[in-house]
């Protein structure tokens, strides 16, 4: 697993989770970007490449990490890969409570 953490100065938290090694050190950096909110325009001109090229690597990543899509980005990334919140002054740690039981009464 590869280790992937994002610093919200804005919101004073780090979020940390852990992705498979089938990223590229590329992707990483892309999926740290989108993370941190920009837009693939945004992405391009940061890192002096095509539109089309940032939109083709955020389709794989997509693809590799089984995010179906911009809307439920974060809920995917939530449910599959178990993002850690801490806040960044303290280091406290939270994780968002767990939606699902396992104990449901049926």
């Amino acid at each position: 697993m590869l280790t992937i953490q994002v610093l919200y100065t804005d919101y004073k938290v780090k979020i940390t989770l852990d992705v498979p090694d089938d990223i590229t050190s590329t992707e990483s950096l892309i999926l740290k970007m989108l993370m941190q909110g920009m837009t693939v325009k945004d992405i391009a001109k940061t890192r002096c490449r095509s539109v089309k090229t940032i939109s083709y690597q955020k389709a794989q990543i997509y693809q590799k990490l089984g995010i179906r899509n911009d809307v439920t980005f974060w809920l995917d990334l939530q449910l599959k890969y178990k993002c850690i919140i801490q806040e960044a002054s303290s280091e406290k740690q939270y994780s968002p409570p767990n939606l699902i039981s396992s104990n449901s009464v049926g």
